[in-house]
Order: structure tokens, then C-alpha cells, then sequence
């Protein structure tokens, strides 16, 4: 129980993560005023040259040279501004991402899945069945619930284009698969562990109330008692 309430709270609060983030960095907030800055002065300088004109302190083919001069200006530095502020954007990506709240973003829809498939790993380890179609369907479906979140969370940070898009495709899809035939088979092997680690203690602590049992003479028929009671048990715990 506490592990699928545990389970909920970070589907819950996984996609909220972002939201301790701003929603641009200061560097930023920094060129984002400095751009609106330079454009408000070009914006007050075509309303004084109209004035000038309204007030007949410029002829119109000033007014229009001077406009054309700001226009150009203003085009200019606009482009300028948006390679330089590429540049430095580009120079501080976080897996491929402008900022840290986008990378959160995009990890924190993500995450679920994975969060989803430990959730049904433990859910599929308190099933007792000896179906070997349903264990084979229980695996199977563990195995694609965590290539689907493995191939989720590998987008999330690899951001680097540099082999054809197949490549790439058959290397994740490859890759997502491995990951989740390992971690399948990594939990399945946990927990059969930790099965045979018990049933080795309650053989442990019978064998002793067995020996004791035989000893103080509590056992009037030793053949009947192992043939209906310590045999069955034993048998029972090896399955």
C-alpha cells in the first residue's frame, strides 16, 4: 500500500516540478529588456521626426530619409539581436533545452511511466499463478511498459542529431527493448530471491521444531508424522 500511495504522489506532483522554475533565466530577462529598450528608443524616435514634420521643422523628404534610416536601423538590429541571443541560448541548453523549467517540463510528463511500470511490477509480484501463458503475458507486458518509459526518458535528454533518423530509430527502439527485458527480468529475480531467502528461514526454524520435537518425544509415530505432516509442509513450501 505504501508503495502505490508513494507511486501516486510522484505521478501527482512529477508534472508540477517545473512550476519552482521561471519561465526564462535572468540571462534571459537581461537581453529580453534590452531588446524591448532599443526598440521603445526607435519607436520615440519616429514619433519626434512626425512632429517635427507636423510642426513643418522638416521637409517631407527629410521625414522620409529619416524614416527609411530608422526602419533600416531598427531591421538590422533586430536580426543581430536574435542571432546574438541564439548564440548565448544556444551556449547554455540543458540536454538540447533552452531552459532548466523546459527540461522539467518535458521530464515531468514523462516520468510517469516509469513510475507506472515499477507500480505494475509490484502489482504483477502479488499475483500467485502457474499459468505459464499468463507469467509469459505478465513478462511481456512488463517489458514493453519499460521500453516505452525507457525510450520516454532517453528522448528527454539526448538532443544530438548527428547519425541519419533511422539510426537513430532502430537504436532506441533496440535499446528501449534491452532496458526493459533487463529490468524486468532484474525485478523478477528480486523477488524470487527474497522468496527463497524466506523459504530458507521457515526451513530453518522447522528443522529446529522438528529435531526439538523427536528429542523430547512429543512424536509417538515418527514414520506418520513425516509422512503427514513434515513432508507435505516441505513440499508445499517448494512450490
Amino acid at each position: 500500500m505504501a508503495i502505490c500511495l508513494l507511486g501516486a504522489l510522484l505521478v501527482f506532483l512529477s508534472p508540477l516540478f517545473h512550476m519552482a522554475f521561471p519561465v526564462d533565466t535572468p540571462g534571459q530577462l537581461k537581453f529580453s529588456k534590452e531588446f524591448d529598450s532599443r526598440l521603445d528608443k526607435f519607436e520615440k524616435e519616429s514619433i519626434v521626426l512626425k512632429k517635427n514634420l507636423d510642426k513643418g521643422e522638416i521637409s517631407p523628404s527629410v521625414y522620409i530619409a529619416e524614416s527609411e534610416r530608422i526602419s533600416l536601423e531598427k531591421t538590422n538590429f533586430e536580426k543581430a539581436h536574435t542571432a546574438k541571443y541564439k548564440r548565448y541560448v544556444d551556449e547554455r541548453r540543458i540536454f538540447g533545452w533552452k531552459t532548466p523549467r523546459k527540461l522539467l517540463i518535458a521530464l515531468g510528463i514523462r516520468l510517469p511511466y516509469l513510475i507506472f511500470a515499477i507500480l505494475v511490477t509490484f502489482l504483477i509480484s502479488l499475483v500467485k499463478t502457474k499459468d505459464k501463458w499468463a507469467t509469459r503475458g505478465f513478462t511481456l507486458l512488463q517489458i514493453g511498459i519499460y521500453a516505452s518509459a525507457f525510450y520516454q526518458l532517453i528522448w528527454v535528454f539526448w538532443n544530438h542529431p548527428d547519425y541519419p533518423l533511422k539510426a537513430y530509430i532502430w537504436f532506441g527502439i533496440s535499446l528501449c527493448l534491452v532496458s526493459g527485458v533487463i529490468v524486468t527480468y532484474l525485478f523478477k529475480h528480486l523477488r524470487y530471491l527474497n522468496i527463497d531467502d524466506i523459504k530458507g528461514k521457515i526451513r530453518f526454524v522447522m528443522s529446529l521444531m522438528i529435531d526439538r520435537a523427536l528429542e523430547d518425544g512429543h512424536v509417538k509415530d515418527k514414520d506418520k508424522y513425516e509422512e503427514e505432516i513434515i513432508y507435505p509442509a516441505l513440499k508445499k513450501l517448494d512450490e
